[in-house]
């Protein structure tokens, strides 16, 4: 695998932008959502589309916290509380999920699926095992991916699962999602990772979906590229730069201004942009089947 320099250059250059930002840049750009507040949706709208929230999900939102984290706190949370638990209980697990599933902004829609118990009990295993450290990222990758193409994990693609990997594992997993992969196929001139293409941007750009079909020799692929990137990071700023934190760096900071302007002022919005306008402006993915 070759980094090509044009690229590199300038994500080091976003790199600098952003290390020299405030800490609300340098925190803030990985807020999640309000866990609570997103199921209070969630549940609100089970009932009025689809059926007994209580019965069929059984999540409650009351039991959440109303706060925003940032993935830190997040990693913090599931992996001090359970250092404090004799063990993994289902109830602890499941409210890891949707601390995660909110953290990463996955839409109400579809979190009235993958929050079913009736899905929950075909991939909580794996989840168990991860907290465990019974399981690699690699494996738990391979899990999820047969349960999700199978049919038996509705609404949890790799972006999402991923993150399952991430949070609940030791560490040696990372967040594939479409801005890192993105990242990874312009900064490494290979399409390694497969994504649909969605609906049009009024940047001209486009949303695009990491395909399910992406099996665990990609994932293998993709851990392999952001190590190379957090090496090439760590030599040029002469610092230690994790594979996590420069899976931070590539995944960058959504560039939708209605989403940022209560967030980040005008200088603050284009130093924790830089590079996704970058990836917008250079990458554009094969066309592909609609998901």
């Amino acid at each position: 695998m070759q980094i090509n320099e044009k690229h590199f250059q300038n994500l080091l250059r976003c790199v600098k932008e952003v290390s020299t930002a405030s800490e609300k840049v340098k925190k803030g750009v990985w807020l999640g959502k309000s866990t609570k507040k997103w199921l209070q949706t969630a549940k609100r709208n089970y009932e009025k589309y689809e059926g007994d929230w209580d019965k069929e999900i059984d999540l409650d939102p009351m039991e959440f916290e109303d706060k925003s984290y940032d993935r830190y706190e997040l990693r913090s949370l599931i992996h001090l509380t359970k250092l404090n638990s004799a063990s993994c209980q289902e109830k602890f697990v499941r409210s890891c999920v949707a601390n995660i599933f909110a953290w990463g902004g996955q839409g109400t829609r579809w979190a009235r699926k993958s929050q079913k118990k009736e899905h929950w009990d075909n991939w909580k295993f794996t989840c168990f095992n991860l907290l465990d450290d019974k399981i690699s990222a690699v494996n738990a990758y391979k899990d999820f991916h047969h349960l999700h193409n199978c049919g038996l994990m509705p609404a949890v693609g790799p972006a999402f699962y991923t993150k399952l990997i991430f949070f609940l594992g030791s560490g040696d997993g990372l967040i594939m999602d479409q801005w890192t992969s993105r990242s990874v196929n312009l900064l490494f001139n290979e399409e390694y990772i497969q994504l649909n293409r969605g609906a049009k941007k009024k940047s001209g750009d486009h949303y695009y979906y990491v395909k399910k079909e992406n099996n665990y020799k990609v994932y293998e692929d993709y851990l392999l590229a952001v190590s190379l990137i957090a090496n090439r990071l760590s030599s040029k700023l002469d610092q230690d730069i994790s594979p996590s934190k420069a899976e931070e760096y590539i995944f960058s900071f959504t560039t939708d201004k209605k989403k940022t302007r209560a967030f980040l002022n005008e200088q603050e919005y284009f130093q924790a942009t830089n590079w996704r306008r970058y990836v917008e402006e250079m990458h554009r993915p094969l066309k592909t089947a609609a998901p």
